[in-house]
């Protein structure tokens, strides 16, 4: 009952919150910048994940397959889904018959499911592509287990069933991208140096594996952010996420980790000298982005200036005014005026994929 109270006393004061959120636009050098529809549900967003605790906000959203079936319902798509060991579950955006694919892992601090404008800046990113270059590509959906459900590295496991499932019908890899944002580029990294410091107990992806490309979206890789970090408190007045928050998932994500040997997998405090040398040999191309004003920018750049060391074909782009996952805040509005990121990634698809 105190939950739910705290979710309608949130819910009373939103409609002041954009108000004013919107008034104050105007003399906000970030925000004046973005249309009116963007500055309302950015604050909508923010107000959520500011005020709802972690439970609070998985038993508002509904579960990432059950976002999946209500959006192709509605979109009028085919519901496909493939069941894979480990309770994994692989949805597609796109016929399974085509020849290139991207492997997409949804971030939410592990915590949280898909959210349905991951689905729509998907489907318009392959509609782009197909009707301005001829470039055709389906999308499929890993659904991994959720902490408090599972901790890793079964989300860990789940991704690579999904990898083998699309290798072992015959894709060549150099056709294939995994992009995740958040915990999703978290996960990403993961599958990545599992590739090169396998794990035990965990499926191997075939030797020799060459992934096309790899990207990360406003990837989560500091998972408790120890260290004092500008971007933290620079930006709390504009971003979706603050460290408090961060923090909380951090330790939920963490919990079920027995073994300190593992730790380098999940959180990038922990990485060892040398740790990423080598994933050169495992992805051909890595685009890396982040928002200019979002909280984990400078973890996030400071992450891809040791990582292109080990992987001189990594891009890194970052939005000024962009906010955590900012490319998919604009489809959680349904603005037409999509940001500087946008482009920048389909472009990066393209490139692969027309090799």
């Amino acid at each position: 009952m105190s939950e739910t109270l705290k979710t309608l006393a949130a819910v009373v004061t939103l409609p002041v919150v954009c108000s004013w959120r919107l008034a104050r636009s105007t003399f906000d050098n970030a925000e004046k910048e973005k249309p009116w529809r963007r500055v309302v549900f950015d604050s909508i967003f923010r107000w959520a994940i500011y005020t709802q605790s972690i439970d609070q906000l998985a038993y508002l959203f509904p579960g990432t397959e059950e976002t999946y079936t209500a959006w192709v319902k509605k979109k009028g798509l085919p519901e496909t889904i493939d069941s894979l060991e480990e309770d994994t579950k692989v949805m597609w955006i796109g016929p399974k018959a085509s020849s290139k694919f991207i492997l997409y892992l949804h971030g939410g601090g592990f915590s949280l499911p898909m959210t349905e404008d991951v689905c729509n800046f998907w489907l318009y990113a392959q509609k782009q592509l197909a009707e301005t270059e001829s470039v055709d590509f389906s999308i499929a959906i890993v659904k991994y287990t959720l902490v408090p459900h599972a901790h890793f590295p079964t989300p860990l496991h789940q991704t690579v069933a999904a990898l083998n499932h699309l290798l072992s019908a015959g894709i060549e890899p150099s056709n294939i991208i995994v992009a995740g944002d958040s915990a999703g580029g978290n996960l990403t990294l993961q599958l990545l140096l599992h590739m090169i410091h396998p794990i035990s107990g965990i499926p191997q992806v075939p030797a020799g594996t060459k992934l096309g490309g790899a990207y990360l979206m406003s990837p989560w890789l500091d998972i408790l952010a120890r260290n004092p970090v500008p971007s933290y408190t620079e930006n709390r007045p504009w971003d979706i996420t603050l460290q408090e928050n961060l923090k909380e998932f951090g330790d939920r994500a963490k919990a079920g980790i027995t073994d300190d040997k593992l730790l380098p997998y999940i959180d990038r405090y922990d990485a060892p000298e040398g740790w990423y040398n080598g994933l050169d040999s495992t992805v051909e191309s890595v685009l890396i982005t982040s928002g200019g004003k979002e909280s984990l920018r400078d973890d996030i750049v400071q992450f891809s200036e040791i990582f292109s060391k080990s992987h001189p074909k990594t891009k890194l782009y970052v939005d000024k005014i962009g906010l955590h996952v900012d490319p998919y805040l604009d489809f959680f509005a349904g603005e037409k005026k999509l940001c500087e990121t946008t482009p920048i990634i389909i472009s990066w698809v393209r490139d692969i994929f027309k090799k």
